[in-house]
């Protein structure tokens, strides 16, 4: 992507004025192969040091074109912000890869997109996803066509949890019957959006909740007023006791092997709902 987005200002700036033959050469040759090439065909070694000659490149071109106010030069531009870094002794180095923010620039053609790591739970290998993600709604009703009703486009960072709400309230201007269930997938979950389901007297129906199980499985008996505990592992019930904290939040005490363990009212909710 930095060959890229170097190669298109490169090929606008010599339209334009005359380079020094140096630098025009170190241009031509750092840019003769596409960067994917360059990681896949090279050492890591090699491609941090040609990184931070590219860097070097980037700099002076920047330097000799400022009067440039194309959209290619602002690219470029951002890219040396968003991937190097100025020491204290002037030099320029590329910064670590863990730094960058998922909102950098992810493509030359497209400045807008960006980029988003999914994954990784249950022992899945991360995957590196980059561009835009669209979440689409549809009715469900069994008695009734159903149809899509919205398909909502935005960066691929965006989480699966900003598009409920403005879904939610984009297909009930478009519809007539008040929307009284949604399913949805476990990663729709926040506490925000059940807090708005339910003011909006809305059953959210989720699929799944993402993240490991709990090992205890907290049930409140609402007649007795008390926490059953169930411990996952052995399959036994735990004796729980009521605390009531300083600032007079309610938790749960119980004993285990490494000493006591207190369940707050956000498990017992989280356990509700992974059990609904």
């Amino acid at each position: 992507m930095i060959n890229k987005a170097l190669d298109i200002h490169y090929k606008e700036l010599i339209a334009e004025i005359d380079l020094e033959a140096t630098l025009k050469g170190k241009l031509e040759d750092a840019l003769k192969m596409e960067g994917n090439k360059v990681v896949y065909t090279h050492t890591s070694q090699e491609v941090k040091h040609k990184l931070k000659e590219l860097g070097t490149l980037i700099s002076q071109v920047l330097e000799i074109s400022e009067f440039s106010k194309t959209d290619s030069y602002q690219t470029v531009q951002r890219v040396f912000k968003e991937q190097y870094e100025i020491t204290d002794d002037k030099t320029i180095e590329a910064k670590d890869k863990e730094t960058i923010s998922p909102q950098s620039v992810q493509s030359p053609y497209d400045t807008d997109c960006t980029c988003r790591s999914k994954g990784g739970n249950g022992g899945q290998k991360k995957q590196e996803v980059k561009g835009y993600g669209v979440n689409v709604t549809e009715t469900c009703d069994d008695d009734n066509l159903n149809l899509i009703t919205n398909a909502n486009v935005k960066v691929v960072c965006t989480a699966d949890t900003d598009f409920l709400k403005t879904d939610i309230e984009k297909i009930q201007t478009i519809i007539s019957d008040k929307i009284e269930v949604v399913h949805a997938d476990g990663a729709y979950h926040s506490p925000e959006n059940q807090n708005y389901c339910k003011d909006k007297e809305i059953n959210l129906c989720l699929q799944a909740i993402q993240g490991a199980k709990g090992r205890y499985e907290p049930e409140m008996n609402e007649e007795t007023q008390t926490l059953q505990v169930r411990e996952t592992q052995t399959a036994q019930d735990v004796q729980s006791t009521k605390i009531i904290s300083k600032n007079e939040t309610e938790k749960w005490r119980i004993k285990t092997d490494q000493g006591y363990r207190y369940i707050t009212q956000k498990e017992i909710a989280t356990y509700q709902l992974r059990k609904k």
